[in-house]
């Protein structure tokens, strides 16, 4: 999960981001922590959502493993936009 992560995290970090209504963010937890992450569809999208259900699904059996460790299992802070800043996706907090 450890390399896994940040290559989901990172994917379309070099995607240029011209018109953030093509872009759109995901949720992912890392430890108890959710993290914001802007995708967009791209040739190589089904690649991403590969990477993306293995690491959610090796998160879920962590999770259900350690009875959830005390996380909040829902994300407070869930609505997020994307703007674009100098053609790099960003997300609006």
């Amino acid at each position: 999960m450890e390399v896994l992560f940040p290559k989901v995290r990172d994917f379309f970090k070099d995607t240029p981001c011209t018109d953030p209504s093509k872009w759109g963010v995901i949720t992912l937890r890392k430890d108890c922590e959710f993290i914001p992450i802007a995708i967009t569809d791209t040739p190589n999208f089904r690649t991403f959502a590969e990477m993306e259900q293995q690491y959610s699904s090796l998160n879920a059996a962590k999770l259900w493993l350690t009875q959830g460790i005390g996380c909040q299992s829902v994300n407070p802070n869930s609505s997020k936009n994307v703007v674009c800043v100098d053609g790099k996706a960003s997300i609006k907090l």
